[in-house]
């Protein structure tokens, strides 16, 4: 009998440990790297980006452009649809940057990292007066999918320019179509992370200002050849490798007052035409990528501890 209570107590303990919520906590991921070289092809010279000495990476930051569409009236509970598509310009460690150029081609690299996204909020508040409009995150699948499959962000490594025979080095998937960027999605697809849904407002949209922000997570599901790796060289673990985004907008980049029907400097990105109003319009996106893990809260990790030594004690006395 008393091993069947512990039997049950270590039960309940496994349970709130599996539970969302207080059961479980994330720490920052500091000094990762991203082993380019083990993924062979165009990429096989290029060993692990992100050192910098003996340190590796704290967090990228990005330049992207975005297309987001109001599904119906702006009104809450409609559905706002967002592609985004973007490239990796810095990334930083504890000992500053590591050289990067503002088109997203890694000094002395001649490689790209680059990513896209599809995502869909719901608005969750509508400011009449300051036209200050508050949505939230919704899981995958719950909208149409776009730039690639609903709730998701994948991240591509590509060689590019010089590298590739090219006699301007500066040509990246970021640069516009019409001098010869080839997209965003072009390279090795060597990551994939699939959003969380938000328990609370995490974006925000200002009509009158044609700005807004918005902040994201999400939790790792695809890493090829374990590529992206913490600072003892282990593959970042899928499902508890979470990545945190933090973004600007802004749909009047020449500041003119006017929704743009696409920001200077870039390409269309295979998002369509651009509408130019509040309900379809396209915007650049400035931003920052941290990546945290989830460990057991403290309070867990002792429920389980407990719950094993009653298993222990059980199985002693059945013993004698």
């Amino acid at each position: 009998m008393k091993l069947k209570k512990a039997l049950t107590a270590l039960g309940a303990a496994a349970m709130l440990a599996g539970a969302s919520g207080s059961a479980s906590a994330a720490i920052q991921v500091e000094n990762w790297v991203i082993d380019l070289g083990s993924l062979g092809g165009e990429l096989a010279g290029f060993g692990k980006f992100g050192t910098n000495g003996e340190l590796g990476i704290d967090q990228m930051e990005f330049s992207a452009l975005y297309h987001a569409i109001i599904a119906g009236p702006l009104a809450v509970g409609t559905l706002q649809h967002i592609d985004t598509a973007g490239a990796v310009t810095t990334a930083v460690n504890g000992t500053g940057f590591v050289n990067s150029t503002t088109t997203g081609k890694f000094l002395n690299g001649n490689f790209e990292l680059t990513f896209a996204s599809t995502t869909t909020n719901v608005i969750t508040d509508v400011d009449g007066i300051t036209f200050d409009n508050k949505t939230r995150h919704l899981a995958s699948g719950t909208g149409p999918d776009g730039l690639v499959s609903n709730g998701f962000l994948n991240i591509y490594a590509d060689v590019c320019g010089a590298m590739l025979g090219n006699s301007d080095a500066s040509l990246c998937a970021n640069t516009s179509s019409a001098s010869g960027g080839t997209g965003m999605q072009d390279g090795l697809l060597i990551a994939t992370f699939e959003v969380l849904a938000a328990s609370g407002d995490s974006g925000s949209f200002n009509v009158d200002a044609l700005d807004g922000q918005d902040d994201a997570e999400f939790k790792l599901v695809f890493n090829l050849l374990g590529a992206l790796q913490d600072s003892t060289g282990t593959a970042l673990a899928l499902g508890s490798t979470l990545a945190f985004t933090n973004g600007n907008t802004d749909a009047d980049d020449d500041n003119n007052g006017a929704i743009d029907t696409l920001p200077s400097g870039w390409g269309s990105q295979g998002l369509g035409a651009c509408g130019t109003t509040i309900f379809d319009n396209c915007g650049e996106e400035e931003g920052s990528l941290n990546l945290q893990q989830r460990v057991p809260e403290p309070g867990t990790l002792a429920l389980l501890g407990t719950a094993l030594a009653g298993l222990g004690f059980a199985r002693r006395r059945v013993a004698k």
